[in-house]
């Protein structure tokens, strides 16, 4: 589906489709397990010339979905942009590559070496004024007042993000592990690509979101950091979502705390089985007024599916992942 439009969604708010098509057309940039990427070359210029202008931008209450891939975060996205007032994008790392060539872990827009957390002290002014730069003429050109970004692994950049947005809001979305671990490798296997020179699929290219995984993060884990060098060599999808989820999980308290007030968690179980419960919550959190198209489009759109069980992990990661299972408030048998 382009710009994860279906029938529904367009019969339901038509203009919310063209604001959406607009968000995919010019500013999310294509990832490298994507189609059309041919488009990047053309969208980066007018990226940074829109991030270096000398006007800086003004943005309110900006949204940001966290949290670790496969865990609804497209699917909430979704919902919160049927809102008259919402500006949806969806991971939009070509907007944030342009502020910050840092930040891209996969490799989509350039070989720069990346940094998977990002504090207050990497937001200087500069920084900062480009992604408003980008953030304003977004919400100017697509006629809305209030962004909705969608890009899990800000979960390690949240104070990045509020040196930059001090009313920032977080919505941190926790799904179950096992299937977790199972929707990244399906979708990883299904969007895979071999070259003459690199591999491609969930982990960037030639496994550098991995590498850069392990060596910044699983290093400096208390329980996975003895184990780093052979946790490095697993190859097999299940056993790396597996560490990227528990570290992901691991995070989302430490926003919370850290932000307690501009912050909610949220499980993705939660929101399919009560959608006309959470959606009003989220709205009230977000400072969104209700808006039971919202709502009803959530109930009739989210189905519950029954969870797929267990999967058997590497000794090395097995206990501590049924810890953060426990600790996410989900069961291990």
């Amino acid at each position: 589906m382009i710009a994860q439009l279906d029938s529904r969604y367009v019969r339901t708010r038509p203009a919310r489709a063209l604001s959406r098509l607009v968000s995919y057309a010019f500013f999310e940039g294509r990832p490298l397990t994507t189609r059309g990427r041919w488009i990047n070359p053309l969208l980066m210029p007018f990226a940074r010339a829109i991030a270096n202008r000398s006007k800086e931008g003004f943005v309110d209450r900006p949204v940001f979905i966290l949290g670790s891939g496969r865990t609804g975060t497209t699917v909430l996205g979704k919902i919160l942009s049927l809102h008259r007032s919402v500006g949806f994008l969806n991971e939009p790392k070509l907007m944030w590559h342009a502020a910050y060539p840092g930040e891209d872990l996969n490799g989509n827009y350039g070989e720069e070496p990346a940094q998977y957390r990002l504090d207050g002290a990497d937001a200087d002014e500069h920084v900062a004024a480009c992604i408003k730069n980008l953030y304003s003429t977004y919400l100017s050109v697509t006629r809305n007042t209030r962004i909705v970004d969608k890009y899990p692994e800000l979960v390690f950049r949240a104070a990045f993000v509020k040196q930059i947005f001090p009313d920032a809001r977080f919505i941190v979305l926790t799904r179950n592990g096992y299937d977790t671990c199972r929707s990244v490798s399906a979708w990883s296997e299904a969007h895979k690509e071999s070259h003459d020179d690199s591999n491609i699929d969930w982990w960037g290219r030639n496994n550098r979101k991995w590498i850069y995984l392990v060596d910044q993060l699983v290093s400096k884990d208390q329980v996975l950091r003895d184990s780093a060098g052979e946790i490095a060599r697993f190859t097999d999808p299940v056993n790396m979502a597996a560490v990227e989820w528990m570290l992901s999980t691991k995070e989302g308290p430490t926003v919370a705390q850290e932000y307690r007030d501009s912050t909610i968690r949220l499980h993705y179980e939660e929101l399919v089985s009560s959608p006309e419960r959470v959606v009003p919550e989220l709205l009230d959190f977000c400072d969104l007024r209700h808006d039971s198209v919202v709502v009803n489009y959530a109930a009739n759109s989210l189905k519950e599916k029954p969870t797929g069980g267990a999967i058997q992990l590497h000794p090395l990661i097995d206990d501590y992942f049924c810890q953060v299972m426990a600790e996410a408030g989900y069961s291990t048998h």
